[in-house]
């Protein structure tokens, strides 16, 4: 996650929402002057479906069950009454729903990314592929990197995983030299001078101590070990746009959130 400087880094969710109150700035007609944090819709925001996932999976909803099918609409089998899904996909469409004291966003608002280096929101969620292009579009903007929040600090940290896996096609004349070279390029030291180059966080458990030195790499490096992810079909795609109906759904009031994460949860499996 990235923020601009002028606050203390949030640890908690309860700590980031007190703040979010603080640095939410409007004027006299009721529009967003600076916008605390970029959260809540789906058409503006670039990785809305790797947030919601995030809190899904901090509040221990249950996502996918061992047949790799979508159950985040359920609810946790000690407790009947709790669906935690539901209650994470409040929470994120809180931040757009002007009724909520958080309210900080709005599909009206630009890209996430350009609000950002705008100076037009506080806080922005991000990968480490953000970095080039803040400073790209916005050279002199003075921002830090942090973690994502968690539930509490007394609990197990959970974080979000965001990576790409290296494979070799079937019809290739040549798979042995293309798996050689995989290998050659996944040993350590072959790794470690790709990621310093590129600016990526490591997946090598050898080479975190090395990040955690790097001002830049650090927030990302110390979050490897506690990162999750979840299965989701074999088009993202689909699923990314089932997430977009979900939250663009109640946000327009066509359905409430109970149904709008089961039709979502129906739309995931259809991709398995």
């Amino acid at each position: 996650m990235i923020i601009v400087t002028f606050v203390s880094p949030p640890q908690t969710w309860q700590e980031f929402i007190d703040q979010v109150r603080i640095l939410n700035l409007w004027d006299a007609y009721g529009n967003f002057i600076r916008s605390g944090v970029s959260l809540g819709t789906a058409n503006n925001i670039k990785n809305y479906t790797d947030i919601l996932s995030l809190l899904m999976l901090q509040n221990g909803t249950p996502i996918v069950n061992e047949k790799g099918q979508a159950i985040f609409d359920q609810s946790l089998l000690d407790d009947k009454t709790y669906f935690p899904g539901q209650e994470a996909l409040r929470f994120y469409l809180s931040f757009a729903n002007p009724s909520q004291e958080i309210y900080s966003w709005n599909e009206q608002m630009p890209d996430s990314l350009s609000a950002f280096t705008q100076g037009l929101t506080a806080f922005l969620f991000g990968y480490s592929d953000y970095l080039p292009l803040i400073k790209e579009q916005a050279p002199k903007l003075n921002f830090d990197i942090i973690k994502a929040p968690q539930i509490s600090s007394s609990l197990k940290e959970v974080n979000y995983a965001n990576y790409w896996l290296e494979t070799v096609s079937k019809k290739t004349k040549h798979p042995y030299e293309a798996w050689a070279f995989v290998l050659y390029a996944t040993e350590a030291q072959n790794a470690k001078t790709f990621v310093e180059r590129a600016k990526r966080p490591t997946a090598h458990r050898s080479l975190i101590q090395f990040q955690l030195e790097d001002f830049d790499l650090a927030p990302f490096a110390s979050s490897v070990l506690t990162a999750k992810t979840w299965y989701q079909g074999k088009k993202y795609s689909l699923v990314k746009e089932a997430f977009r109906e979900m939250i663009e759904n109640v946000l327009s009031g066509q359905k409430t959130i109970q149904e709008a994460i089961k039709y979502c949860v129906q739309r995931v499996n259809l991709t398995n």
